[in-house]
């Protein structure tokens, strides 16, 4: 596990039980807090119990600032593939614009293509940002439904400049914004109703170093 940047627990290659693997320096699955996975360990809640309603209920308003909206914030037991599914499935009839730069990148434009959609890719050299000038040339072209991005490109490490491509976006076409933030919601600001963004995915293993298994969009 050394080799995958990983150390032992505490630092002296004594045993961590919380850590059996080590520490990962990793974009995710993250280190999961002792008080997060005692939780786990409670009675469940009834799906449609008066007693997860009420915890829904109670997340909202802590999870809206995750995602800098007022929109409802909805979880989902998937990955956040699950979700970038539903973002394709939901908001492209049939052509969507996919901005590749890595691995996030190219997931979004097959699993677009899984779904029977049209896909044009907008190539982007790895460690490398789309421009917002690019983008609008691209936008000059074929008519799209939606415009798929990742925000935060964690195969390479390179950040878009999502506030400015979506701008761009907005300027030139009625075409829906879907961002991939895995990792990037709760690790930086996103701004979801200011920046003008459709559709937000993140999942739970990645800056809110819970356990995976949970998705969430707004």
């Amino acid at each position: 596990m050394e080799g995958a940047g990983c150390e032992n627990g505490d630092g002296t290659g004594g045993p961590d039980p919380m850590r059996p693997f080590g520490r990962c320096f990793l974009p995710g699955p993250t280190d999961v807090h002792a008080d997060v996975w005692r939780a786990t360990q409670e009675p469940m809640y009834f799906t449609f119990s008066s007693r997860m309603q009420s915890l829904l209920e109670r997340a909202q308003p802590r999870l809206q600032p995750l995602f800098g909206t007022e929109r409802t914030v909805m979880t989902a037991t998937t990955a956040g593939t699950g979700l970038m599914e539903a973002a394709i499935r939901n908001g492209v009839r049939r052509r969507v614009l996919v901005v590749v730069g890595g691995y996030f990148g190219e997931l979004f434009a097959r699993v677009a293509e899984g779904c029977g959609k049209e896909v044009i890719r907008v190539n982007v050299p790895e460690g490398m940002a789309l421009e917002p000038d690019q983008l609008a040339q691209f936008l000059d072209g074929p008519e799209v439904d939606a415009v798929a991005l990742v925000h935060s490109e964690s195969s390479t490490g390179a950040l878009a400049p999502l506030p400015d491509l979506a701008r761009v976006i907005r300027e030139q076409s009625d075409a829906l914004v879907l961002v991939d933030g895995v990792t990037s919601v709760g690790a930086m600001p996103v701004e979801t109703d200011a920046w003008g963004l459709d559709f937000v995915f993140t999942g739970s293993q990645k800056a809110l170093a819970l356990p995976p298994g949970i998705a969430l969009c707004a």
